[in-house]
């Protein structure tokens, strides 16, 4: 049913987007563009995109040619093609991506919103790696989308990590193949007020333990602060496996 991830060791390359969002009503309705740049100099390469649902399945989408689950172009040598999704959806649809090639790529996606067909913000984000540990600066007004582009389940822990250092909150992704997960820093730690800004760290984690995984996932971070949308940087931090994180500790603020 999932045509997912490859092992690292094949020879596939792969770029990974944790959220693309499309549809919406008049008042605030997204949009999509996915953009592929072939980085080879001397040899064309064929792209292929992978859409899919939060909960694994293929999600198709419109974006030019009618809705699909599955976008291919081959791109001439530096060659690069963009596509942007339709909004045709009443309901604001989310979900994940994965652009794959026999040679190494990069891409891009930029989301937007408009209101009565008038474009008001938008921003891009480029696409990342796996890995099992990430973070990213944060404040209350920040946005995460997590994705796992493997057949194993994955367990993510999200820390928010005050400017001191100190653990106030954590909050559990439970992905099952496939699967996508997103939601505001409000929306999961409504218990550390709209002042709060620090460092968030996404961990892969054993399942019921405080042991750091070897699965991995996906992670894409927006800022909305002052009412401006703007990415924000997500670093890879890979995770020593079979070892506790040495910042679990029960919250300073318990939810």
């Amino acid at each position: 049913m999932l045509a997912l991830a490859v092992s690292a060791h094949a020879t596939t390359y792969s770029s990974f987007f944790a959220q693309i969002a499309d549809g919406g009503s008049s008042n605030q309705k997204w949009l999509t563009t996915i953009t592929l740049i072939n980085t080879s100099e001397t040899s064309e390469q064929t792209i292929t995109v992978q859409l899919f649902a939060d909960d694994g399945i293929p999600l198709a989408l419109d974006f030019g040619s009618g809705p699909t689950s599955t976008l291919v172009a081959t791109l001439a040598p530096l060659g690069s093609i963009s596509g942007r999704s339709s909004g045709a959806s009443s309901t604001i649809t989310t979900g994940w991506a994965m652009a794959q090639s026999s040679a190494p790529i990069d891409g891009v996606v930029m989301y937007e919103y408009e209101t009565n067909g008038v474009p008001l913000q938008g921003v891009s984000v480029l696409g990342t790696a796996p890995s099992n540990g990430f973070m990213t600066p944060a404040t209350s007004a920040t946005g995460f989308a997590v994705a796992n582009p493997y057949t194993t389940p994955v367990e993510i822990e999200i820390f928010a990590v005050n400017q001191n250092g100190g653990t106030d909150a954590t909050y559990l992704f439970d992905l099952a193949s496939g699967a996508h997960g997103s939601a505001t820093f409000t929306s999961i730690f409504p218990q550390l007020g709209n002042s709060w800004r620090g460092t968030v760290y996404a961990i892969s984690m054993v399942p019921g333990t405080e042991f750091v995984s070897t699965n991995e996932f996906v992670v894409t971070a927006i800022s909305g602060d002052g009412g401006v949308l703007s990415s924000y940087p997500v670093i890879m931090v890979p995770q020593a496996t079979n070892v506790g994180v040495p910042f679990i500790r029960k919250p300073a603020v318990q939810p």
